[in-house]
């Protein structure tokens, strides 16, 4: 979860999203693509484990 407090304090900074109005359906939202990306990261690299 470091890259998304790394991507979201940089918007926040910057003044375009504020995380605190969010509500419960933007944090979901946020965290998705996230948890896509270290799943499809992980089966990457545990196919190219095996490949070796």
């Amino acid at each position: 979860m470091f890259s998304n407090l790394v991507a979201d304090g940089s918007m926040t900074a910057l003044g375009v999203t504020d995380p605190r109005r969010w509500g419960t359906e933007g944090w979901p939202e946020d965290a998705l693509p996230y948890v896509a990306y270290g799943l499809v990261a992980a089966a990457t690299l545990e196919r190219l484990d095996r490949g070796s």
